[in-house]
This record gives structure tokens, C-alpha cells and sequence, in this order.
């Protein structure tokens, strides 16, 4: 090969990756797919490996990411590097990743354990606790110097506030993710870029609402022998980890990423490969790294499975809450034994990015089960007559004007109670399994029934029996019979799925629990103050504000108190007949007989509210050894302060 085109191709990768990491650690908005990124750095290697005399210690092959962050966050500089994994995508590069570890080690394969883990699709992030406490937390940023996000990572739920340890600092790693369920309708490219949007907000309140949360996976604790251990740990602790796994052999790890991938549709977060890492921390610390990545892990890759096609025409789908996401009608293909002729382009930013037109030639992705999306449009082949796509300012179902709201990187239609999509995606959502749960009235039974004029709105659902229903198709007289019995037993609601049926914007299903669990009844939830909901955890000012207009909204109003002239609303604590049951609890200080996280989980089983800060509202503060400043605020207030010893007696 003609050293002159080597020199001129690697100069080109090194520009393309170097173009590419600004643009995911500095901006959040890749415009490759991790594919692409991951053959630009795999080419470069080779031709670094093959002519070593256009290698240097400036290669991007030998960096995580940028070598400048450029960020309106305080810098944070790594006690360790945050390493990026090596990639496997076949049975062979893990074969080789084993074999290079025992020529490495000087052991036998036999003797190599390794720890499996789902590969979390995420944005690292490092949490330091001093004295058991947040202390300071930061993204990954290049690798070597991150983002202060302390603040934001404090309002994703199920990172603890507080861990039990003895150590004095303690550094924990893991992805933060936004689970699917929240996704849905979030107007964002996909989960990951939403996440890492969601932690470089400069209000914390925005963050809190993005439903975030953390996977855990690696612990700076000198006791720890094995991965395996520090897992285990870390669950013990109170955080959440991964499936993970032990595999002794090259054939466990290949079931290990079999079953991870058949099982990630069932999954309420996003994975993208399977993670191999050796067991023995010892092997580990030997093995050390080499350039941007540690020897002892790779990360094996699902496949990424990608065509090329035309887009026909574009389409306007208007959602449950009035997003309206563009779709593209493509000329059909065959995309992993399935045909494609839809494929999401998410939101007009994303369009805008692409600069994507009717009867552009584009690369289309779908991977596992995940809805087919364009990912690339080859400019080489647009039609020269080619148009700019207008974004529109009417709604394609009912002609009221849009809205575009930045901040939420949407467009919609606020035409909520009349837009005909909208009612009829929300009268879906309305009777689905976590809202009213009426079985028998599904999506096509309730586009038949709207259609017909049967049901106009929600509250129409339970006036059916006034209908012949049995007259009409797929409906004999034992199905109309089961299909009126259970929509008389969904007249009996609990309150949290009630405030769920609501379809109030970034509210689900955790939300609702915690907002039953503070005010106990429909008529409390009505009556909220602003100061109340903000004091909710995982609720801040800006959603707390959002849900007291909701609630406040004349329209809103009127629908609720006519929803309830046909249902009865209750609340059910999780143990409503302990004496706790409702009551608000905050902790402070070490527990000496057990842990923070135990004492919170007692707690919650007998029906208690779990508080982070002190309050007016705080019925209890539980006070360990060296308490902080909650227990001022609580003597101010005059809220009841007992100690570990009578908090124990109560059970």
C-alpha cells in the first residue's frame, strides 16, 4: 500500500474521530451510530499497527475522548483514568481477548474466571462519597477530566444519598440511563443522548424530571478480590447493578451474551453488547492497560444491523400528549428477516441535523427489536430538485396552530381534549394495565368505538352499557357481557394509578406512587400547594409547578370531577394498618444496629413516606451518631426527634 494514501487516510480518521468525540462529550449530539465510530478507531489501529511511523502519542487511538472539555460545568479531575472498552463482535475477537490475557498472565485459560455484565447504553459517571456522604460527582468527560454534575446525579432516585461505610472516601462508577418507559414521548433521539441532556442541565429540577437512574459497577475498595465481590457489594449498599454473571469457559460467556441479547427486548433500559471483564482483581491490576483501554475487559457488541433505501414521502404522527414526531415512508426493505417501510426521524431537531428531504437515499438502522430509525442521508445521491423540508405550524389531525417548546425539544398540538389522536391515543393509555386497566378495550376497539361515535372521551367509557354492543363485529354476547363487567370493576381505583390516568406531562409511574403516598386522597391531590410537591423526592421546583397547574387548570378541572361521578378513588398503603403507615420519616446521622438503607426499607414496608430534607410536614426524625444540620431544622420546627433505639421499638 502506498505510504502517501496511508499518511493522507490516517490524517482523515484522526480528523473524523476527533470531529466525532466533540461532538458526543462536548455537545451530547453524536451523528454516527457507535458502528460507524467504532470502525473509524478500528481502521486508524490498523494502519497504526501496519506502518508504526505515522503512529504518536497524539493519536486519538491513544485517547478516550477530547482533549479539551468545553463545558459551562466545573471541571473534575480523575483520581483514575475512565477508561472505554475494547470491542468483540464475533465468537473469534473473544477467543482472542482470552488467549491475549493467558499469553499476557502466563496462565492457563482454564484458570481465567470472568465476570459478565449487560453493557448499560448509559453515560458514565463517577459518585465520590466522604463519610458516607455525596460528596462530589462528575461525567466521564475525556477520560482523564469531567463535568461537576453533583447536583443533577442527586435527583436520579436510586443513587443513595448516604451509603454505609466505614471508609472515608469512596469512589463509585456506573452509567446513568433513562429508562424506556420514560423515553417514550420524550421528543429525544434516544435514551442515551436524553440521559446525557438530562445531566448537563444547569437546573436540577429539569434533570429530576427526566426519570433518570444509575447501574452501578465498580467500587475503589481495597477489601474487594473479585469483580464478582464488588458487584455484590455494591448491591449490599444499596445500589443497583446489572445482570451479571460468572462464565469459566469461552462457551459461558457466549451463552451469557446469547441470552443477554434474546432477553433485552423484555427490558425497561437500553443494553447494547455484553461486557467481559477478568474476575481476579489481582490478574487485573497485572494486566493493566494499554493506550485508551484496560486489558482485562472488552465489550462484545450486538450487531448493528443497517440498509440502504429511498424516503418516499414523510408523515406526521401526533402522540398521547400532542408531540408530533416525523415519520418517514420508505421504499420497503428487508432489515433482519423483517420488512421496513417506517422508520422514526424522532423530532424536527433531528431532521434539521440530517437535513433529511423527500426522496433522499438514507441509511436505515434497527437493532434487536428497537423501532427502525435513519441514522445517515448520502448526499451524493439527492435528487437535484430536492427541497428543504418546511416544519409545520398546523396540526395534521385537528388544524390548531403548534407550539414549539425548546426546552422540551418538541412540537405539539395543545388542542389536548379535542384533537381526535390525541384523544384516541390517550383513551389507549387511559385503559391500559397501569392506569384503569380495562381488559377487552384495546387500541382497535377504541379507534372502532371513537369512529363510530360510541366514546368521545374517557368518561364516555363508562356510559357503553347505554350501546347494543353485542351487534357489532368481534363482539358476541359473552364478550360484551366480560367487557361491561370489567369496566365496572375499574370504577374502584387506587389513587396512584388514578393520578397515572391522568396522562399529566413526565409523570409515571413512581411519580404517581410518591404523589399518592404524600397526600393519601383525591380530593388532598387537589388542594396541593407548589411547596408541598416540591418537597416530594425526585419532584423538584420546575415539576412541582408543572403539576400544581395541571391541577389549578380550569379544563383539567372539569374532566377530573366529571371522571369522578362514575369511579370511587381510594388510597392503600403498603401496610395501611401499621402505626407508621403515612407518616413521613427522615433519617440522619450513622445507625449503629443496622444499616441507612435497611432502616429506609423497613420504612417503606410498613406504609411510611420516606423524606430526604426536614419539613413542616415531617412527622419523625431519626437521629444516629454525628446527625447534620437536619436536626436543628427539625428541633426549629418542632418536629418529633427520636433515636435509633425508640425508631427500632415501633416495629
Amino acid at each position: 500500500m502506498d505510504k502517501d494514501a496511508v499518511k493522507k487516510e490516517i490524517r482523515f480518521l484522526k480528523n473524523e474521530i476527533k470531529k466525532h468525540d466533540k461532538l458526543y462529550y462536548n455537545k451530547s449530539k453524536p451523528i454516527v451510530s457507535d458502528f460507524e465510530y467504532d470502525n473509524l478507531r478500528k481502521r486508524l489501529l490498523e494502519l497504526e499497527q501496519s506502518f508504526p511511523e505515522f503512529d504518536n502519542s497524539n493519536s486519538p487511538s491513544h485517547k478516550i475522548g477530547p482533549t479539551t472539555i468545553h463545558t459551562p460545568f466545573a471541571k473534575i479531575t480523575h483520581k483514575y483514568p475512565m477508561l472505554s472498552l475494547d470491542n468483540a463482535f464475533t465468537k473469534g475477537d473473544i477467543d482472542n481477548f482470552i488467549d491475549r490475557i493467558s499469553r499476557f498472565l502466563n496462565v492457563s485459560r482454564d484458570n481465567i474466571d470472568f465476570c459478565a455484565e449487560q453493557k448499560i447504553d448509559g453515560v458514565s459517571a463517577s459518585i465520590i462519597y466522604k463519610h458516607g456522604k455525596i460528596d462530589i460527582a462528575s461525567t466521564r468527560g475525556n477520560g482523564y477530566i469531567g463535568e461537576n454534575i453533583t447536583e443533577n446525579i442527586k435527583t436520579v432516585r436510586n443513587i443513595p444519598h448516604e451509603i454505609d461505610t466505614e471508609e472515608q472516601e469512596l469512589e463509585i462508577r456506573g452509567e446513568v440511563y433513562m429508562p424506556l418507559s420514560s423515553f417514550e414521548n420524550s421528543g429525544f433521539v434516544n435514551p442515551r443522548n436524553a440521559a446525557s441532556g438530562a445531566l448537563r442541565q444547569l437546573d436540577p429540577s429539569i434533570t429530576s424530571s427526566r426519570n433518570l437512574r444509575f447501574f452501578a459497577y465498580y467500587i475503589d475498595d481495597n477489601s474487594c478480590s473479585s469483580q464478582i465481590s464488588i458487584l455484590n457489594i455494591l448491591k449490599k449498599m444499596g445500589f443497583d447493578v446489572a445482570n451479571f454473571s460468572l462464565c469459566k469457559n469461552l462457551n459461558e460467556i457466549m451463552n451469557f451474551y446469547e441470552n443477554t441479547l434474546k432477553s433485552r427486548k423484555l427490558l425497561d433500559y437500553e443494553i447494547d453488547g455484553a461486557v467481559f471483564k477478568v474476575n481476579d482483581l489481582s490478574f487485573q491490576k497485572r494486566l493493566g492497560f494499554v493506550g485508551r483501554s484496560p486489558r482485562h475487559s472488552i465489550a462484545f457488541k450486538f450487531p448493528n444491523e443497517e440498509a440502504t433505501t429511498q424516503v418516499n414521502d414523510i408523515e406526521l404522527s401526533v402522540g398521547r400528549s400532542g408531540t408530533i414526531t416525523p415519520v418517514a415512508l420508505l421504499e420497503p426493505i428487508s432489515l433482519g428477516g423483517v420488512t421496513i417501510s417506517r422508520a422514526t426521524l424522532y423530532n424536527f431537531n433531528e431532521m434539521k441535523r440530517l437535513d433529511l428531504r423527500i426522496g433522499d437515499t438514507v441509511v436505515v438502522k434497527r437493532s434487536g427489536d428497537v423501532i427502525p430509525k435513519v441514522i445517515s442521508v448520502d448526499l451524493t445521491k439527492r435528487p437535484a430538485n430536492s427541497k428543504e423540508y418546511e416544519q409545520p405550524t398546523i396540526c395534521p389531525c385537528c388544524y390548531t396552530e403548534l407550539i414549539n417548546d425548546p426546552g422540551m425539544v418538541r412540537v405539539y398540538c395543545p388542542n389536548h381534549y379535542s384533537c381526535p389522536s390525541q384523544v384516541v391515543q390517550y383513551m389507549i393509555y387511559f385503559c391500559s394495565k397501569h392506569c384503569f386497566n380495562i381488559n377487552g378495550l384495546g387500541k382497535q376497539q377504541i379507534n372502532d368505538f371513537y369512529n363510530d361515535g360510541l366514546i368521545k372521551n374517557p368518561i364516555d367509557i363508562f356510559e357503553l352499557y347505554k350501546y347494543p354492543l353485542k351487534d357489532r363485529d368481534r363482539f358476541g354476547e359473552i364478550s360484551v357481557k366480560k367487557l361491561l363487567q370489567n369496566i365496572e370493576d375499574s370504577k374502584n381505583i387506587e389513587l396512584h394509578r388514578f393520578i397515572m390516568s391522568l396522562g399529566i406531562p413526565q409523570i409515571g409511574e413512581i411519580s404517581s406512587r410518591a404523589l399518592a403516598d404524600r397526600f393519601q386522597s383525591i380530593e388532598n391531590v387537589l388542594k396541593n400547594d407548589i411547596e408541598e410537591l416540591s418537597e416530594i423526592g425526585g419532584i423538584g421546583d420546575n415539576l412541582a409547578l408543572d403539576i400544581h397547574r395541571f391541577f389549578k387548570t380550569d379544563i383539567n378541572l372539569q374532566f377530573i370531577n366529571n371522571l369522578l361521578r362514575h369511579v370511587t378513588v381510594f388510597y392503600k398503603a403498603l401496610s395501611e394498618d401499621h402505626k407508621l403507615s403515612g407518616k413521613i420519616v427522615v433519617f440522619t446521622g450513622k445507625l449503629s444496629k443496622i444499616s441507612r438503607n435497611e432502616a429506609k426499607q423497613m420504612a417503606i414496608r410498613v406504609g411510611a413516606i420516606v423524606g430526604s430534607s426536614v419539613s413542616k410536614n415531617t412527622d419523625y426524625l431519626i437521629v444516629g451518631e454525628k446527625p447534620s444540620s437536619k436536626l436543628k431544622k427539625a428541633i426549629e420546627l418542632g418536629v418529633k426527634v427520636i433515636t435509633e433505639k425508640e425508631w427500632m421499638e415501633k416495629f
